[in-house]
């Protein structure tokens, strides 16, 4: 669950295996989430007007999770508490709409995942049930092959988690 919590109920951290096969290694969650957007205005440069917004989201200690940035617009995944901590009220905040909220992301990590038996099917049936996939667009390209990463509403998080660490680790 969480390798602050160690012993927490659940969790189970060994030296695992050193074979190079494709596999999943573990299943982690993140809570608390919150999709933004930050319009960009036409007819600025937009290395300034995102070199503002990040600026601003440091200052606060927000740091995005993720991003896609388009010609009007970056969209970020930040923690609630960080969104709040740099939307303080009566402030021009620099991420000002809220896109989707109480949101977590589920991450599969493992080893060459594209290849990893049941991966694929476990990834369509989280779809199924409501979860999106985060697609390479947003996710760093030095994790490719190694995660998978979903966004879905926080209320279904624990389930997902549940069903998938069943699905590759039994109960």
């Amino acid at each position: 669950r969480d390798l602050d919590h160690a012993d927490a109920p659940g969790s189970r951290i060994d030296e695992g295996t050193t074979e190079e096969g494709a596999c999943v290694r573990a299943v982690t969650h993140r809570l608390g989430l919150v999709r933004t957007r930050a319009t960009l205005a036409p007819g600025r440069p937009r290395a300034d007007q995102l070199r503002a917004v990040f600026d601003e989201l440091a200052a606060h200690g927000a740091e995005p999770l993720a991003g896609l940035i388009s010609d009007g617009a970056v969209e970020l995944l930040l923690e609630r508490a960080a969104f709040r901590a740099a939307n303080p009220p009566g402030t021009q905040p620099p991420v000002r709409e809220v896109l989707e909220s109480d949101l977590a992301t589920v991450t599969l990590i493992g080893h060459r995942l594209d290849e990893a038996p049941g991966v694929a099917e476990a990834l369509q049936e989280a779809v199924a049930a409501g979860a999106r996939e985060v697609h390479s667009d947003w996710a760093p390209s030095e994790t490719a092959g190694s995660t998978r990463v979903l966004l879905t509403p926080e209320s279904d998080a624990p389930e997902l988690v549940r069903r998938l660490h069943a699905r590759f680790f039994g109960n």
